[in-house]
């Protein structure tokens, strides 16, 4: 009986990856790195908090291209309320395709108070 081969599939993919140990507050960049290959698409977005933050609200993560949200659906931006801890509710951005020379950054766009800490956050992007 021969044997069952299956063909092996190589992914690159790109990490943006930040990471921050103090309280996070608005307009905090957690990451931003230039996209080196001719195409991408995002294929996820995970950010986790190791702390709880704040008295009220949520922090709030956004996931940029160029200076330029990728979540024309704001309420989809990664979230976590102010006495949470873990993950951020993820959701990939509306926006998903990068090409060479974008910018793709991580910043915090709104503090639960002081923030959370121990936030990471990572982009997940796919070479095509």
């Amino acid at each position: 009986m021969a044997g069952i081969t299956s063909p092996v599939t190589r992914r690159r993919i790109v990490l943006v990856t930040g990471v921050k140990t103090a309280a996070v507050a608005a307009n905090d960049l957690l990451a931003s790195v230039v996209y080196p290959f001719p195409a991408g698409r995002i294929s996820a977005v995970v950010a986790s908090a190791a702390g709880a933050g704040g008295t009220s609200g949520s922090d709030i993560l956004d996931v940029q291209k160029n200076g330029t949200t990728m979540f024309t659906t704001a309420a989809n931006m990664p979230t976590l309320g102010y006495a949470s801890t873990g993950a951020f509710a993820n959701k990939l951005p509306d926006v998903l395709n990068c090409v060479a020379s974008d910018v793709i950054t991580i910043k915090v766009t709104t503090a639960a108070g002081t923030g959370h800490t121990g936030v990471t956050a990572t982009v997940v992007i796919e070479v095509m």
